[in-house]
């Protein structure tokens, strides 16, 4: 049985020899029976008889595991010859299999390629917020921010905690509501 591809191009070869005929006024065809039409592939003979027939990806024209007939046609001063012929199934190239829980899940999707991505935190045995306020009273005092200014635009003390926050890898919620509450409490 021919397998034809639904997820890449292959390239159909074989040897002829025609006798009575010239190589190079002959035409090779490769013939694609499906249930109502038949596809049409044709290709190139070479003078040393090679043919070479490309056939493009399937893959919305026929259908996973489909079977029919495949035949080769060769033209040679108006003859039609019928070399070969034989049954095909359209497959993919590529498939994954993934057994869980005792199913199988198929995948006959045409992979993609996914990067590895990587991300990590430091988790600190403790959390101290003192350590992180001391910085924090730094970065205000640097900015002439006082508790007056902080306190009437939340939007702006919010993001501040959260921009802190997000560059020192703090992502437990309640160590970040610590710091917003003891820095409302605390600031000067």
């Amino acid at each position: 049985m021919y397998k034809l591809f639904l997820d890449k191009n292959k390239i159909f070869e074989c040897n002829v020899k025609i006798e009575g005929a010239s190589l190079s006024d002959s035409e090779a065809r490769l013939l694609i029976e499906a249930e109502n039409f038949t596809l049409s592939f044709t290709g190139d003979i070479k003078p040393d008889g090679t043919v070479k027939i490309p056939i493009t990806k399937l893959k919305g024209i026929l259908k996973e595991n489909y079977t029919g007939k495949i035949s080769l046609e060769i033209i040679a001063d108006d003859t039609r010859f019928k070399p070969w012929e034989s049954d095909y199934q359209a497959t993919l190239s590529k498939k994954v299999e993934v057994n869980f829980e005792n199913k199988l899940i198929e995948s006959t999707e045409t992979p993609v390629e996914i990067k590895p991505k990587m991300s990590f935190s430091i988790i600190p045995d403790e959390f101290d917020t003192k350590i992180h306020l001391e910085e924090i009273y730094k970065i205000l005092e640097r900015n002439n921010v006082n508790r007056k200014n902080l306190v009437e635009n939340k939007k702006v003390f919010n993001k501040l905690v959260e921009t802190y926050c997000h560059l020192n890898y703090i992502n437990n919620p309640e160590h970040v509501q610590s710091i917003k509450r003891d820095l409302i409490k605390n600031i000067k």
